[in-house]
Parts: structure tokens; sequence; C-alpha cells
């Protein structure tokens, strides 16, 4: 299961989750306003931006990655 970590109003954010959905990835979405304990947990690993995709524990990219979303489909 994929983990997206996002922010209200983020463009990036709409188009992962929306190329996701299309290509029939599930997810799970944890917004990081809502979520405040999240933040330090992302930057204690050297995330400072969103949307950061994880699957599982495992970190895979930030930010809109067309080429990488297509990969997870593979």
């Amino acid at each position: 299961m994929y983990t997206i970590y996002t922010k209200t109003d983020c463009i990036q954010c709409k188009m992962t989750k929306q190329k996701m959905k299309a290509l029939g990835i599930k997810f799970i979405e944890i917004n990081i306003e809502d979520n405040p304990n999240v933040v330090k947990r992302l930057k204690d690993k050297g995330i400072a931006a969103v949307p950061a995709v994880f699957k599982g524990t495992k970190y895979l990219f930030t930010g809109f990655r067309i080429d990488k979303i297509n990969e997870l489909k593979e």
C-alpha cells in the first residue's frame, strides 16, 4: 500500500493523487496540515516537500513525478 503525504491546496499533490487513481494504484492520503506530528517525522528523514510518496515505510519520491508514478504500475 502506498501513502501520500500532502498539503491542502497543493497542486502537485492533487496531480499525483489524480494520476495514481487513473492508473488504479491504491493509496492512503495523510494531510500534514491535519497531522502536524508527521511533519517532524518527514523532516527527520530529510523530506521537506510534498507530495511525499512512500510504499510501506520506504520513501520513494517527492513532487509530481509522472515517470515515477508510471513505474509504480509496472
